[in-house]
């Protein structure tokens, strides 16, 4: 499953873009899990 995740999120060039306006509007807390060694994921 995690392949077919990635494979769906990685090459996306608006990833979200349909529900991130309602974000502003959520009330419950999140969490976020990523990968410390995601080699496409380079916040810091």
């Amino acid at each position: 499953m995690k392949d077919s995740i990635l494979k769906l999120y990685r090459p996306a060039v608006r990833t979200g873009g349909e529900w991130e306006p309602d974000l502003s509007r959520m009330t419950a807390p999140g969490l976020v899990f990523r990968g410390a060694r995601d080699p496409i994921d380079q916040h810091r």
